[in-house]
């Protein structure tokens, strides 16, 4: 299993802990999830089940410069699956957005304008996470590039054609 697979597992299991754990406390309708993490390696560093009688986040809480998640849930029994499916989208969104990275960098280095990247978002460690890939091209801007991929069902073969029209479109809409 890659490290991002091991750091995605360890991030769950520490979200159940945190579940059995809050179970103890007077149930709460909501609870809001604040978690940090890495952005490029998936480390969770902490997280927090904050009891919530509105499920309404604070702006105290969305200005919380350490925490790079929030989420919100009805019971306690919706937390882990919740935070589970953030999870796997950032995953997603990542790996998406640095293959288009990869494929831009290649086709600037080539010889002859064009560029073909071979890649695959397969983790057979993290059971059922093509329906994120497929929500990440459906709800993010990442979705422009999906012209310039060639993919199977699972994403376990991806290929990205790149030449200057794949350039002045990502030039377009930036860095991802």
């Amino acid at each position: 299993m890659s490290i991002l697979e091991n750091n995605f597992d360890a991030a769950i299991t520490y979200m159940k802990e945190l579940v059995e754990k809050e179970k103890s406390n007077t149930p709460s309708e909501y609870y809001i999830g604040q978690v940090a993490y890495n952005e490029k390696s998936f480390e969770l560093y902490s997280a927090a089940l904050i009891p919530s009688s509105t499920g309404k986040v604070t702006r105290n809480m969305m200005n919380d410069r350490y925490y790079n998640l929030l989420f919100v849930t009805k019971g306690l029994d919706n937390v882990v699956q919740q935070f589970r499916d953030k999870y796997i989208f950032k995953v997603a969104q990542a790996d998406i957005s640095f293959a288009l990275y990869q494929a831009y960098r290649g086709v600037l280095t080539s010889n002859n304008g064009e560029y073909t990247l071979k890649t695959s978002f397969y983790k057979p460690g993290i059971k059922d996470s093509t329906w994120a890939y497929k929500d990440v091209f459906h709800y993010t801007d990442l979705g422009h590039f999906l012209c310039w991929f060639n993919h199977d069902e699972d994403y376990k073969e991806v290929e990205i054609q790149a030449e200057s029209d794949f350039i002045k479109q990502y030039d377009e809409y930036g860095e991802f």
